[in-house]
């Protein structure tokens, strides 16, 4: 049964997270992830999606060209494509379009980047993987592309990938664990999550032994709301989890 509320509670936060990029401006940009390993991929782009930048994942190099400078503005390949495959790929995005190619690359695949590097790809992105090291790089090399639009949730707005966050124009000084709590629960516009979900989506594949760890957390952020009179917005579900009420997140004339 606990298995069954998971997996539900997982695809109702994908489905929320799709709605939210649908209404974007159509002029919003995303990401396409060149990677060998489809698991990995789409493991990438459920985790950045939770911080607000879309990815596109995709194994062939040749359906990552045909949809360079249309759907995406960023390429990020891995280096594990092989010497030679990374070379030619990056040669022709760089002599195509404009798009920046960031590399993601380990320790042991130092003897692989060199001559894509020279090829113009930049060997930005670390491997393994991680989200909110990918948006600092995708921040950095376009900081006036990936700008992402705020989510709110009643008058509370929070911008992912900038762990910004406003109510009734008063700022809200969260910490990066702090702020993706919120966010977890924002995406699902008063529904609950699921403890295991929310673990699972902070400290992904290291959330054993962490249910203490996110209790303290839920109660930091009470806490910081608590001066805009918001703290009982974040609720918890005795037995299951935690959800984020948006009727109790109206500023009034006070806040």
């Amino acid at each position: 049964m606990s298995t069954q509320i998971e997996s539900r509670a997982q695809r109702l936060i994908a489905e929320d997270i799709a709605k939210l990029w649908a209404r974007r401006p159509q002029d919003v940009q995303c990401v396409s992830l060149l990677e060998p390993d489809a698991a990995e991929g789409a493991r990438v782009a459920a985790e950045m999606a939770v911080l607000g930048i879309q990815v596109e994942t995709h194994t062939d190099p040749l359906r990552v060209v045909a949809h360079v400078g249309v759907t995406s503005h960023v390429v990020i390949v891995s280096a594990r494509l092989g010497a030679d495959v990374l070379e030619s790929f990056v040669e022709v995005v760089r002599a195509e379009t404009s798009a920046p190619v960031l590399i993601a690359h380990g320790s042991g695949d130092l003897a692989a980047i060199p001559s894509a590097v020279m090829a113009g790809g930049r060997p930005l992105v670390a491997l393994p993987y991680d989200a909110r090291q990918i948006a600092q790089v995708l921040q950095e090399v376009t900081p006036a592309t990936v700008a992402p639009s705020p989510i709110h949730v009643g008058d509370l707005a929070l911008t992912p990938g900038w762990y910004d966050v406003h109510f009734g124009g008063h700022a809200v000084d969260l910490s990066p664990i702090e702020f993706d709590l919120l966010l977890a629960l924002a995406v699902r516009r008063g529904g609950v999550v699921p403890r295991p979900v929310l673990v699972e989506s902070l400290w992904p594949g290291g959330g054993a032994g962490k249910a203490d760890v996110l209790a303290a957390a839920v109660m930091r952020v009470r806490r910081k709301l608590l001066p805009l009179g918001i703290h009982e917005a974040l609720q918890t579900v005795r037995g299951v989890g935690y959800r984020l009420d948006p009727h109790r997140l109206i500023a009034t004339s006070d806040a």
